[in-house]
């Protein structure tokens, strides 16, 4: 069983047991750590000790100022040994493993003349500028790094003290020599121990393959131990070179550091002058804190009187819950009317359409014919350039029969004549037909003309159907106008509950203020909105029944209405999605107040004296916030009944 041991804050020596049953060693300020340190320079949780692999690891937790172990900073899972130094941000620690060096103890004392135990390595001989001395006191902060600091940094400590620099050179040679010496005495253990091996020497084969391997790592230690000593030394050497030649200057580095003490023993009078103003801070947040858990009596006393007020609120709720159902059921029957009123208004646009698609029909033939009587007329004017083609050909052939008489024999020209003759005939019969043809052809545009007479008759008919359409259109047109100012008087009426709801609104004091006016300007917000679209709506309906009050003629100015109409049906879609908007940051309000209640309700749970217990209890808190929260539904059941009617406008428009 290993173990770790450090001194803690108030200089206790502690140690603490690592075994090989996987438990954990947590190094931190934590209060779970097993090795809890205060120091800043340590994280919550530092690193963890652990036996993994068969073997001890350290592990870093990603620590702010890192684990060192032995010096060297690590990253990643790192085993130690007997002897190892582990720091943890300016906090030491050393780890003891006594079961792996013991065989070796045994060896060492039988087989190297008595040399010294492992145990004793470390601190072989102490000397004054070795990081040995202040390991021996693990767990105090590291003293190390400001030693090699004032040997680096400031070379006026030498001058005033040149004897001691020779004394540390001095010290450090001999710290050589014995590590010299402790490491040819390893060698020869080695060799030894190689020997007893190779000549079949086995008394103890697993011992002394450990103490085998525990010496080649003393070894390697004192090895690495002799360099950094030899480079200390040549470091030394050196720093000890250049003070002697910049002695002239240490009389002004001394004065440099006298003024650098005057400023620290500043900065420690204004520290202990801030301890003072956070002592005096302190005093004054403990004057706070009375004065919050005055407050909190005052609370209490307050949640006593809200009892009363919320059981009147909860008897008003209900009665306006009450009367909002009769509203809504007043509001189900004008919407009844207005849905027969609707379907009186489609029956009388499907006889429009109706009407539309027979004139579209004869408009359609009138059309037809007058292609026909076009077509003719270019027949007729092909016909008339056939003739005119034929004369030319009849005056081409007589000047070709006087050239012939006057070249050409009898027989010759009277077969010419005949040919023309007969040319002449046949031609002559294809304009005749031609002129059967036009002769048709202008009866049937006659007859054409006479059809688009009855047609325009038949029209005028129309028209006069539908003025008598127009009237009735109009006469529900007035009944839904009627239904409309119905519907505004229950509207003004859910506005005064609406009022209502705010007064009793008023009455609850445990909600914090802010969230009431947010509440308040989102319900003016939606309820704006609302008449808003009503009122587009009505400004559609109305444009609608005029349209369809019209007498259907012109198809231009028909698109020109519907594309009006689907505008307006469009500004009214974007109004309920921006209702849709308001409504769902006021159900994020309603939540704020719900969460705003929950800590009153922890309070009432963690209220000690019964009375103040009993009136948090009658006060009814989550009734109240629930008949807020059915407002709030209702609010947005009104609005989705809105956006159902904007959206069957749009689709009997689409119709």
């Amino acid at each position: 069983m290993a173990r770790i041991v450090y001194r803690s804050e108030d200089g206790q020596d502690k140690e603490v047991s690592v075994t090989k049953n996987g438990d954990q060693v947590l190094v931190g300020r934590v209060e779970q750590a097993t090795i809890r340190f205060g120091d800043l320079s340590v994280s919550r949780k530092h690193c963890v000790i652990s036996w993994r692999n068969n073997r001890f690891m350290v592990e870093d937790n990603n620590s702010a100022n890192g684990t060192w172990v032995n010096n060297q900073r690590i990253s990643s899972p790192t085993p130690v040994s007997n002897g190892d130094e582990i720091k943890c941000g300016e906090m030491l620690l050393r780890f003891l493993d006594e079961k792996a060096d013991a065989p070796k103890l045994k060896v060492v004392r039988s087989e190297a003349d008595n040399a010294p135990s492992t145990s004793e390595r470390p601190a072989a001989k102490p000397t004054e500028n070795t990081s040995e001395a202040s390991s021996d006191k693990a767990g105090w902060k590291d003293s190390t790094r400001p030693a090699q600091k004032d040997v680096s940094n400031k070379p006026q400590d030498n001058a005033r003290s040149g004897k001691s620099q020779q004394n540390a050179n001095a010290g450090m040679e001999q710290q050589m020599q014995e590590l010299a010496d402790l490491l040819r005495k390893t060698e020869s253990e080695r060799d030894e121990l190689q020997r007893r091996a190779t000549s079949g020497q086995k008394p103890k084969e697993n011992d002394q393959a450990k103490q085998l391997k525990t010496v080649t790592a003393e070894r390697d230690g004192f090895k690495a131990q002799l360099d950094e000593t030899k480079a200390q030394l040549e470091e030394l050497k050196t720093k000890l070179k250049e003070s002697e030649e910049r002695g002239t200057g240490y009389s002004v580095q001394l004065e440099s550091v006298t003024k650098t003490f005057r400023q620290t023993r500043e900065e420690l009078d204004r520290s202990k002058t801030r301890v003072e103003e956070l002592r005096e801070q302190l005093v004054q947040r403990e004057d706070h804190i009375e004065d919050l858990q005055r407050k909190m009596d005052l609370l209490e006393d307050e949640l006593k009187s809200v009892r009363g007020l919320s059981t009147d609120s909860d008897a008003l709720m209900r009665d306006l819950k009450r009367r909002i159902s009769e509203k809504d059921r007043q509001i189900d029957q004008l919407n009844d009317q207005i849905t027969e009123t609707e379907y009186e208004l489609n029956e009388a646009r499907e006889e429009i359409r109706q009407l539309q698609s027979d004139f579209n029909r004869d408009g359609g033939e009138l059309t037809k014919l007058e292609r026909m009587c076009n077509h003719l007329r270019e027949v007729n004017e092909e016909k008339d350039n056939i003739v005119a083609q034929l004369r030319r050909d009849l005056e081409e052939k007589d000047r070709e029969i006087k050239q012939i008489r006057m070249g050409v024999g009898l027989a010759d020209l009277e077969e010419e004549r005949r040919k023309v003759v007969e040319d002449f005939i046949r031609k002559s019969r294809e304009v005749d037909r031609l002129s059967d043809e036009i002769a048709t052809t202008r009866r049937e545009r006659d007859e054409a003309v006479k059809g688009a007479e009855e047609i325009r008759r038949k029209l005028d008919e129309n028209d006069e159907y539908l003025l008598q359409k127009n009237e009735a259109l109009k006469a529900a047109e007035q009944k839904l106008k009627e239904a409309k100012r119905e519907l505004a008087a229950e509207t003004r009426d859910k506005d005064r509950i609406v009022a209502e709801l705010e007064e009793v609104r008023t009455s609850m004091q445990e909600f914090p203020p802010e969230s009431f006016h947010r509440l308040n300007n989102e319900l003016s917000s939606t309820r704006r909105q609302l008449e808003q679209l009503q009122e587009k709506l009505s400004d559609a309906r109305s444009q609608l029944a005029a349209a369809t009050a019209q007498p259907v003629v012109d198809a231009a100015e028909v698109t020109k209405l519907r594309a009006e109409l689907r505008s307006q049906c469009d500004d009214l879609r974007l109004g309920t999605d921006s209702l849709h908007a308001n409504l769902s940051t006021l159900n994020m309000f309603v939540r704020d107040i719900q969460n705003s209640v929950q800590p009153l309700l922890k309070l009432r749970d963690r209220v000690v004296d019964p009375e103040v217990k009993q009136a948090l209890q009658d006060a009814k808190i989550e009734a109240a916030v629930e008949s807020f929260g059915a407002v709030f539904s209702v609010l947005e059941a009104e609005t989705t009944m809105l956006e159902q009617q904007v959206t069957e406008l749009i689709t009997a428009l689409e119709d």
